[in-house]
């Protein structure tokens, strides 16, 4: 089963010198495959309860030599927060413009989007 995360509608903004704050805009995983639609401005928020221990890895569309990448992979700590990304359309974007990512555990789990300035 697949889970895609909803289109940010939140965008992260600040003025010169000012802090921004980040609203939550994660919602409870309930699939380990996971995509999103990506311009190359969305940055992934991840939220680890505490039993969602595993790892997070990211999928390169992208070869070289037409060999495949291997994803790229992060271990998600108990009871922790992340912000990951932004993400290189070019090298994380299948032929339908989506990033897809592989939790190895989701108990507990929650994952959300942010747009940068600037970009829709």
């Amino acid at each position: 089963m697949t889970q895609t995360l909803v289109a940010p509608t939140v965008s992260v903004s600040g003025g010169p010198g000012a802090g921004t704050i980040l609203p939550a805009t994660e919602t409870t995983l309930t699939a380990t495959s996971v995509n999103f639609s990506n311009n190359g401005a969305i940055l992934l928020r991840v939220v680890v309860g505490s039993a969602g221990t595993g790892t997070l890895s990211v999928a390169f569309q992208q070869t070289v030599g037409g060999q495949v990448i291997t994803p790229y992979s992060l271990t998600l700590a108990n009871s922790m927060t992340y912000l990951i990304g932004p993400f290189s359309p070019s090298q994380m974007n299948d032929a339908n413009s989506l990033t897809w990512l592989t939790f190895s555990v989701i108990t507990g789990n929650s994952a959300g989007l942010y747009n940068l300035p600037g970009h829709a």
